[in-house]
Order: structure tokens, then sequence, then C-alpha cells
């Protein structure tokens, strides 16, 4: 696995340099080719110019180093967004960040599966969108919609699961909201309507 990873990071610098399509690539499963787009394409354009100038070693040391940290605090950003203990909300933050799930996929060479920054950002805004709804949901789908793309250019695999668990709580929230009617449910969704919609857009596009 390390030596196809160090392979599909070096893909980008090397197609940039030379003029090629940087979402697909002839080299591999010839004469077919392979789609890099789902392929960490987002983590080898990011290290482009590490690449370049160090090679795909130092590219991959790079992502190894950041991913922890910064996954860490996108989720204690999420906690304290909820006014959750600081204390509680920077634990909750190593925790997500330097999780056995994060530190054995970096240890194996899987970098796609290391880097967790985007999801706590998606659940954010899920959260400003269904939730909060003190900002234009215009612009808070439009900030989903490119961390999602975001994600999908990182990890397919990892984006699967998080709309596998967004729609569970989705699910579970409506549950609850219709059976204790507390929260009317339409007005919340109409509200929410303008937001998902661009998000979807964006992602699209």
């Amino acid at each position: 696995d390390g030596a196809l990873t160090l392979w599909v990071i070096k893909w980008p610098a090397y197609a940039l340099s030379h003029g090629l399509n940087p979402f697909y690539s002839s080299k591999l499963f010839v004469p077919v080719g392979i789609n890099m787009a789902p392929n960490s394409l987002g983590l080898g354009l990011a290290m482009a110019p590490v690449t370049w100038l160090f090679g795909p070693v130092a590219s991959l040391n790079v992502i190894d180093l950041l991913s922890p940290p910064l996954s860490a605090l996108a989720m204690f950003w999420l906690l304290r967004s909820w006014e959750l203990w600081s204390v509680a909300a920077f634990a909750g933050g190593l925790f997500f960040g330097f999780s056995p799930f994060v530190l054995v996929s970096l240890a194996l060479a899987h970098p796609n599966f290391g880097l967790l920054a985007p999801i706590p950002l998606i659940m954010l805004c899920l959260d400003e969108l269904l939730l909060r709804r003190q900002r234009s949901p215009v612009w808070v789908g439009v900030a989903m919609g490119a961390l999602v793309a975001v994600e999908f250019f990182v990890s397919v695999e990892v984006l699967l699961l998080l709309v596998l668990f967004a729609v569970f709580a989705l699910v579970m929230m409506a549950v609850w909201v219709a059976t204790h009617r507390r929260i009317p449910l339409r007005p919340v969704l109409e509200r929410a309507a303008p937001g998902l919609v661009a998000g979807g857009a964006v992602a699209a596009l």
C-alpha cells in the first residue's frame, strides 16, 4: 500500500508538470487506465509543490504530520460551537484527531483515512442549516457543498460513511421531532431547503 500511495500522491504533480490530465492516468491498468478523481487526488494536488521540490515521500510525511492536528482542531471547533466546556471540547478534539483509526491509517500509508478534518466542518454546516439557523442558508449550503467536494477528492469511502451516518441521524431526529412535537418539522425543512439544494449543486459540480 505504501508504494501505491506514493504513486497516487506523485501522479498529480507529474501530470501537471507534463501537461497531462490529473483526473485520469493511463500509467496503471493499461490499456484502460484509471480514474484518479476518487483516488486521493486532492491530497496529491495539495501536495504538488512539496512533491516538485522534495518528492512524494516528503509529501506523505507532511500529510501524516498535519492530518491529526487538523482533524482534532476541526472537531474542537465543532464541539465548542455546541457551547461545550472548553476542556471537554479539547479532549474530544484530541480523541477524534489522534484516534486509533487515524493513527493506524496513517501508519499503514492510508492518508485518505487519516485526514478527517472536513467531517466536523460538514457536520457544523448541517447543524447550522437544521438547528441554529443564524446564517444565510444558501451560503452555508455552498460551504457544505465545497467541503463535500473536498472530502470526495480525499476519500470517497469516508464520504460514504459520513452520508450513511448523516442520513441515519436525520431520520432519528425527524422521528424524535414527530414523536415529541416540540419543534415543527416543516418550517425547519423549508428554511434548510435552499441550503441543501445549494450544497448539492456545488458538490455535484
